[in-house]
């Protein structure tokens, strides 16, 4: 899923996994993933995925070199990165670009490419209204 804030061209993206995430009124835990490259593009969509996430709350994880959750409020999400097949299987609309030792790249899959940022476009005009290009 993708999130972001006023103060950001570029989208952010989040990881939301099973085990650490706390799920609030207001906000939830996710690991929020850094860009492949520092861009404010609005367009940019490749992500970094570490490989190594921790799976622990970051409060038991004391001198832990691994990467952890913060926590997001709801009013951030802009977009979730699934969507629903003809078939009505739930799929991801990301897709592995490269493997490296410490991180996998991910990017919009083709086929799904075009919807996502037109929702993520249309969200972000009607969150903020100082919307930049």
């Amino acid at each position: 899923m993708i999130y972001t804030d006023e103060a950001t061209q570029r989208r952010t993206f989040g990881l939301v996994s099973r085990l650490p995430a706390r799920f609030h009124d207001v906000r939830f835990r996710c690991y929020v993933l850094a860009p492949e490259k520092e861009s404010n593009y609005p367009n940019y969509s490749r992500v970094l995925v570490p490989n190594n996430l921790c799976t622990n709350h970051p409060n038991r994880c004391m001198g832990c070199n691994k990467h952890h959750t913060e926590l997001v409020e709801y009013s951030k999400i802009l977009v979730i990165c699934t969507t629903t097949t003809p078939t009505g299987n739930l799929v991801s609309t990301m897709t592995v670009k490269e493997h490296f030792d410490n991180y996998t790249v991910y990017d919009f899959k083709k086929e799904y490419e075009p919807q996502q940022m037109t929702d993520y476009k249309t969200l972000r005009v009607n969150l903020h209204s100082k919307y930049m290009y």
